[in-house]
């Protein structure tokens, strides 16, 4: 779970669950697509997993007590030594609002939709991700880019050690406060 502000948090599953064609109720649409395309067969199951964010109504917001920082919630890493991971972003990256370099300011990316900030231009695989910058997806994405999103406009080939990526994560987020 990663509180995204006072008034919505974000839940994750975990791990993936399993969603067969005879679950939706589409088996004899899929039986018909295999005819018409002439597949010998369709795999009747997908993975899938869920990233739902949930809003307080305006009124309770009001009434509830503050609550903590995201950061505070939803990472563990260490931003001290997260400020010398990102000497490796810093070439293409900044954390200043607004200050775009090769690669999008990461002001504020923890949380934030994928490809969202409008006066940056993304590539379409990027903007048409529909992912959120959670720590799990910017985990994922900082130790191999091209494949969490393939077509990305980042060139950089990732970190490879899980600690970095903790602490860098925890840097850019203590940076956006």
């Amino acid at each position: 779970m990663a509180r995204l502000s006072e008034t919505s948090v974000m839940v994750t599953t975990n791990d993936m669950i399993f969603v067969g064609t005879e679950d939706l109720g589409i088996s004899a649409g899929v039986d018909k697509l295999m005819e018409l395309a002439k597949l010998p067969g369709i795999t009747q199951t997908t993975p899938v997993t869920l990233r739902l964010i949930f809003e307080m109504d305006e009124q309770k917001a009001e009434a509830a007590p503050a609550a903590p920082a995201p950061t505070a919630v939803a990472l563990a890493g260490d931003a001290d030594a997260g400020k010398k991971v990102f000497k490796k972003c810093k070439a293409c990256h900044s954390i200043k609002d607004g200050k775009h370099g090769v690669g999008p300011s990461l002001y504020k990316v923890v949380g934030t939709a994928a490809g969202a900030i409008e006066d940056y231009k993304y590539s379409t695989k990027m903007a048409q991700s529909g992912s959120v910058w959670d720590a799990e997806m910017l985990s994922a994405f900082l130790a191999k880019p091209r494949s969490v999103v393939k077509g990305t406009k980042m060139a950089f080939a990732g970190l490879k050690k899980a600690d970095d990526i903790e602490n860098v994560i925890a840097y850019i987020a203590a940076k956006s406060e």
